[in-house]
């Protein structure tokens, strides 16, 4: 039982505001809220004959009309219109014109924290590659360069052996780096210099 305001495009006036509610139903608009006594089959008992009679039922209908309306009013007033101009004023009214200030810093540090809060999920979040991990997809782009591609389920010991049979020149500097990484990546112990050794055999690589 509510208006619906619409904007309809029509040729040579542009974007109009209608207001389709009469068109679906015109009664909507037209028709006042009653009780139609005769319908409702009031008219023909001689006890409900009397209350309608005595104007009872009309009261009553006229009553809950004017409450819907007070209602509706209402809705529209505190809360389709409860704009930040009224929402300080009652503020003002009971005394807590101060808070607003105080209700903005509030406001701006939580906006704060919970942005620090995601910089740290994220960034803890992030996939890291150890540098044992990165030297040895380092050497699998260079040998991919020269058209010999690490295939996405290949083990290590499996890619070096391929790389041999097709380019047997290389067979002392793969085994190297493979055994290399291998103990590095799959050992009991990671030690520094064999970390930096596989990074310097891996930047002296030339296929």
């Amino acid at each position: 039982d509510a208006h619906a305001w619409a904007e309809v495009w029509l040729e040579g006036e542009g974007w109009v505001r209608i207001d389709p509610t009469a068109a679906v139903a015109p009664e909507r608009v037209e028709r006042p809220f009653e009780i139609d006594f005769d319908d409702a089959g009031i008219i023909g008992s001689p006890i409900k004959f009397s209350l309608a009679q005595s104007g009872f039922l009309k009261r009553l209908a006229r009553q809950f009309r004017l409450g819907r309306d007070a209602v509706n009013a209402s809705w529209h007033r505190w809360v389709l219109g409860y704009s930040r101009q009224k929402q300080g004023r009652i503020m003002d009214l009971l005394g807590l014109g101060f808070a607003k200030g105080a209700a903005i810093a509030i406001v701006a540090s939580m906006l704060m924290l919970i942005s620090l809060i995601a910089a740290l999920l994220w960034y803890r979040g992030r996939v890291r590659v150890d540098p044992v991990q990165a030297d040895y997809l380092r050497f699998c782009s260079r040998m991919a360069a020269r058209g010999i591609a690490r295939l996405p389920y290949e083990a290590a010991d499996n890619y070096a052996q391929r790389i041999i049979l097709q380019r047997p020149d290389l067979k002392a500097a793969v085994d190297e780096i493979i055994s290399l990484y291998n103990a590095l990546r799959y050992g009991r112990e990671s030690d520094t210099h064999d970390k930096s050794e596989l990074h310097r055999l891996v930047r002296s690589f030339r296929a």
